[in-house]
């Protein structure tokens, strides 16, 4: 699928949560009401579901809308975050590839992962997801 720029788009379509009355009200409350992934900072989340889905990022300084990926980490605490970063979809779906189940089966029931941002000379910023240590938490993978 291309955009009107003739640029590639890949499309992830990716949903963890189940179909429970409960996963149906988390993915809506996500997809209504996400926290920008950019407000975090360095801050380390705990996450244990993730929505990706295909979406249209607007234009800035008059360029055209393009086709993007909107994605939605969902923690643990209730709180989701929306991001519409090529970099951060990238990470996004390669996580769910290696933990389709979003760390459900690892000790702690979750992800621990921090955004991490690249200056480009361009001026604009690369963002990425890293999985990372936390100190008292083990992600071991519960494999009966």
């Amino acid at each position: 699928m291309t955009n009107e720029n003739t640029e590639a788009f890949v499309s992830y379509n990716v949903n963890t949560l189940g179909t429970s009355i409960k996963e149906k009200m988390r993915y809506l409350n996500a997809v209504n009401s996400s926290i920008s992934l950019s407000s975090v900072g360095k801050r380390i989340l705990k996450i244990n579901a993730l929505i990706m889905m295909d979406g249209v990022r607007k234009g800035r300084g008059g360029q055209p809308d393009r086709n993007c990926t909107n994605i939605y980490l969902l923690d643990v605490d209730g709180k989701s975050y929306f991001s519409q970063s090529d970099g951060v979809a990238r990470a996004a779906s390669a996580i769910a590839t290696m933990f389709p189940d979003m760390g459900a089966t690892t000790d702690t029931g979750y992800l621990p992962i921090q955004v991490t941002t690249q200056n480009l000379t361009n001026g604009n910023t690369m963002k990425s997801l890293d999985i990372v240590e936390v100190e008292n938490d083990t992600i071991e993978q519960n494999v009966d």
